[in-house]
């Protein structure tokens, strides 16, 4: 029986490891907008008076959240595009209050 058993555990540890190569080499879901429509959606956020779903629906979920010990929680977004055969980078931080409102947006961009 346990010889029977074997090939099916290899198989199992090979496609459990596969999988985790496969996640590690994924790019993260949460994006920026396009360096070309970088300005258009930064500036549909409001400081005081946009929420965290507002910014979700505009942006979706952010790359990665960091909370201080203060209550202030920044969101970071990136992207990337091509534009003639170089890539421009966007990069969208936003912090959010203790009320849960947009206190700043940040944002960056470097140019092919």
């Amino acid at each position: 029986m346990f010889l029977h058993a074997w090939p099916v555990r290899l198989v199992a540890a090979a496609l459990v490891a596969a999988s985790l190569v496969a996640g590690c080499a994924s790019e993260p879901s949460a994006r920026a907008p396009a360096p070309s429509q970088q300005d258009s959606v930064a500036g549909q956020i409001e400081n005081g008076r946009s929420t965290r779903n507002d910014v979700v629906g505009l942006l979706g979920e952010p790359w990665s959240r960091v909370t201080d010990a203060n209550g202030l929680e920044q969101w970071v977004y990136w992207s990337t595009e091509e534009v003639g055969g170089r890539y421009a980078h966007t990069r969208i931080v936003v912090e959010f209050g203790p009320e849960g409102t947009v206190r700043r947006v940040a944002s960056s961009r470097v140019a092919p």
